[in-house]
């Protein structure tokens, strides 16, 4: 996980390919809690505002549904 900087944190980024989703929650929950992160956040003005895996997957899904109708639409318009 790099911070606001992208130096690479090395608890987050020493993770192995495909974790479980737990370890990496976690992982990333000490780190927005970490003082030189959230020093670096303040210092470039950058706004922080984490979520819970479940919340972001929700709202990830909730994005991508789509109506029939306009699925149609689109597929009608790629065929032209």
């Amino acid at each position: 996980m790099p911070t606001a900087h992208g130096r690479p944190r090395r608890d987050c980024a020493a993770r192995p390919a495909g974790g479980a989703r737990r370890d990496v929650e976690r992982c990333l929950r000490r780190h927005h809690k970490d003082a030189e992160f959230r020093a670096e956040i303040e210092a470039t003005k950058l706004e922080l505002d984490p979520m819970a895996g479940a919340e972001l997957q929700a709202l990830v899904e909730a994005s991508t549904r789509v109506s029939d109708t306009v699925l149609a639409r689109a597929r009608a318009a790629r065929a032209e």
